[in-house]
């Protein structure tokens, strides 16, 4: 069962989510879109990835949350470009 924490940044919406792997390690991964795209009949999102395995649930999301907030202060979340960013 995937968890998640919903972020508001910079004009941007953000879910940070873990999700357990079948060899009972974590991954985690984010999704942003503006939050002007929400009065569109769809808002486009993006999904970035950490490559990376955690060991519980906790450590999975504590990451997913720090890298969820940077991009967004930055304007960074590479929604202008489209696609998928750091998906391994």
């Amino acid at each position: 069962m995937a968890d998640n924490v919903f972020f508001e940044e910079n004009g941007y919406f953000a879910w940070a989510f873990a999700a357990p792997l079948e060899n009972g390690k974590w991954e985690a991964f984010m999704f942003f879109e503006r939050k002007a795209d929400h009065a569109k009949e769809f808002a486009p999102s993006i999904k970035h990835r950490i490559v990376a395995e955690f060991d519980s649930r906790d450590e999975a999301m504590s990451e997913a949350g720090s890298w969820a907030i940077e991009p967004m202060q930055r304007d960074e979340t590479k929604l202008q470009g489209g696609g998928f960013v750091n998906n391994g």
